[in-house]
């Protein structure tokens, strides 16, 4: 099968220049070389240290024993000694004593030791804090981390799946499958053909473009013709030019398959869920039907029919009627006077109406009840006070009863009040 080439990606945008270099700066000082020691180990030095101390001590003018720690007098003034005559030797000059210079070297040393605890000592305290804090906190759960991790993972995949059938160009497996590679093997011709030119007719020359690669890829040449133009434009190079063009011409032909697979894949899609969502609105609607039967069957007093009272059929049909526009989208009647369904403005008063009455409904249920018991025991008392003799005397004539509502009528008006326009 033999397709034209799909165009070449578009050029990339030109690189920043690089910042300049600017010669680093040292972020401090370099560290004093440490002293040289004096020769053998540390810890031999600290043994001749500690046994010069050992040593007896010298007794003072006064007989007593000189501190170990006392400084030494000040020496006297040496004099420089005369110069050496011709032919005679150089006395060599007096040493300092070796274990006053390795005592005054473990104390300088001590001392800075003792400097950098004290100054390592805060951090050290802030770190046991920091310690001890971590160790008083309750180990974390992983469980809810990886079910979010989880949860996002699904999203992705389900939101990939959806970019796939909805704008396939846009989705990972088009971008990584099949247009890299097609991306990949432009960028190879395009770096094959740099240098070639094409001879015009008025006898000037111009560089070869990925445009005049794609005229090789034309589908309307034949294989004799391609070769032909390859050889006029790229001569001993053409063999190399050609199988650019031979690989284009596959990965575009490649990518004009997937995308109308995709375009396939997507239309069978959407009436896959089409069809599923029809089979779902159906078996939705029968449930709502079954259970609008169930109810009025299980419970007829309250919500079904009743044979003996017409005013309260009439009152539950017009309850339907009220929901079903809510509930079916039936159309109702409109202050113009035109039958349309509910705007979305009417469906939410309707539905907070709806809401009011549903949570009402138990209550009035109890008050029923109730007020159906107190009449069942004030029939009773008055058939035991009609069953009694009556005293003697004139009974008064009876006055006009007064008229009373009755608790359906009341309920029913205050239904209409809230079911009306305000």
């Amino acid at each position: 099968m033999s397709a034209a080439l799909a165009p070449p990606p578009a050029a990339p945008a030109p690189a920043a220049a690089p910042p300049a270099s600017t010669p680093p700066t040292p972020s401090s000082a370099p560290p004093a070389p440490s002293p040289e020691r004096r020769g053998g180990s540390l810890r031999e030095e600290i043994g001749a240290d500690f046994d010069e101390a050992d040593k007896p001590r010298e007794r003072g003018p006064d007989g007593k024993f000189k501190p170990a720690d006392s400084k030494p007098p000040d020496p006297k003034p040496v004099e420089p000694p005369p110069e050496p005559k011709p032919g005679e030797v150089t006395p060599p000059a007096p040493e300092k004593p070796k274990g006053q210079e390795r005592t005054a070297d473990l104390r300088a040393s001590r001392d800075n030791w003792q400097r950098k605890a004290t100054e390592l000592e805060p951090k050290v305290a802030d770190l046991e804090r920091q310690l001890a804090e971590f160790r008083a906190k309750p180990p974390v759960d992983p469980g809810p981390i990886q079910a979010q991790l989880k949860s996002l993972q699904d999203e992705n995949a389900r939101l990939q799946e959806t970019v796939r059938f909805t704008a396939y160009k846009e989705s990972r497996e088009y971008l990584e499958t099949v247009r890299k590679p097609l991306d990949d093997e432009w960028a190879a011709t395009a770096e094959d053909i740099n240098g070639f030119t094409v001879e015009l007719a008025d006898g000037t020359s111009r560089p070869v473009t990925t445009t005049d690669i794609m005229r090789l890829g034309d589908a309307n040449l034949n294989g004799k013709q391609r070769q032909d133009l390859a050889r006029e434009w790229f001569g001993d190079s053409a063999a190399a030019i050609l199988a650019h063009v031979n690989n284009l011409r596959h990965l575009s032909t490649k990518e004009a398959q997937a995308v109308a697979n995709a375009k396939t894949k997507a239309g069978e899609r959407q009436t896959q869920m089409t069809t599923a969502r029809t089979q779902q609105d159906a078996a939705l609607g029968n449930e709502y039907v079954q259970s609008q039967t169930a109810l009025a069957t299980k419970y007829p007093k309250w919500f079904g029919p009743d044979p003996a009272d017409a005013p309260g059929n009439e009152l539950l049909t017009k309850g339907f009627h009220y929901a079903d526009a809510v509930f079916n989208n039936a159309p109702v009647k409109q202050e113009n006077g035109t039958m349309a369904p509910l705007t979305p403005q009417q469906r939410v008063r309707r539905l907070a109406v709806i809401r009011a009455k549903a949570a009402n409904h138990d209550r009035l249920a109890a008050r029923v009840k109730t007020m159906q018991q107190t009449i069942a025991d004030l029939e009773s008392d008055l058939a035991e006070f009609g069953k009694s003799v009556p005293g003697g005397g004139t009974a008064s004539a009876p006055g006009a009863a007064p008229k009373y509502k009755s608790l359906t009528d009341e309920i029913n008006a205050d239904f209409e009040a809230a079911d009306r326009k305000r």
